[in-house]
């Protein structure tokens, strides 16, 4: 009985150390002048580059954010817009100093249906990307016909290293098409 009563008076005792150390450190932090205070980073807005690209094929198109790999090769995933044609491409920067070979594959998606193969593209493709430079794959293989009912597109693709044999597909923005109205991107540069 008297182990229980006196383990309960160091529960207790160990309950009220930490209210008032609580309420303390509270009323420490309120009393400092502002100067005083914490403070925290700022956070600098993200550059253009880090965000979606306006116009990288042409009028009325948009590329995604950049993603990474493989090596020193960022990418994006881009899709167009036009008075006939909806095209599709990938954009290849090498940020290195030395050529990067890798291993790209391109579709699109039309609405809520299956991917669709570009008619003429190649597949999975190799394609070496300089050192420092940038290389857009061609957007006229990858096209379809802008059809005069609405539908939401987007661009597929993957960017992978030479000896890679899985990847996760990124998105282009998507471009809401309807006949007769201008281009809807979401997301879409703000600005």
């Amino acid at each position: 009985m008297a182990v229980a009563a006196c383990a309960a008076s160091v529960v207790f005792l160990a309950y009220l150390l930490g209210a008032f150390t609580d309420r303390s450190a509270e009323s420490d932090v309120a009393a400092k002048p502002a100067a005083v205070r914490p403070t925290y980073p700022q956070v600098a807005p993200a550059s253009p580059q880090a965000g979606i690209e306006k116009g990288t094929l042409g009028e009325d198109s948009r590329c995604s954010a950049p993603f990474q790999g493989p090596a020193a090769v960022t990418w994006r995933v881009c899709t167009r817009v036009e008075a006939d044609k909806i095209s599709f491409a990938i954009k290849l920067t090498n940020q290195g100093a030395t050529r990067s070979t890798v291993k790209v594959r391109l579709e699109y998606a039309r609405a809520s249906e299956p991917f669709h193969s570009c008619p003429g593209a190649p597949g999975t493709q190799s394609i070496d990307v300089p050192a420092g430079k940038t290389v857009l794959t061609d957007a006229d293989q990858c096209a379809t016909p802008r059809l005069p009912t609405p539908y939401a597109y987007q661009g597929v693709g993957w960017v992978v290293a030479p000896e890679a044999t899985d990847s996760s597909y990124q998105l282009s923005p998507s471009a809401h098409v309807y006949p007769g109205r201008p281009v809807i991107w979401k997301p879409e540069v703000i600005g």
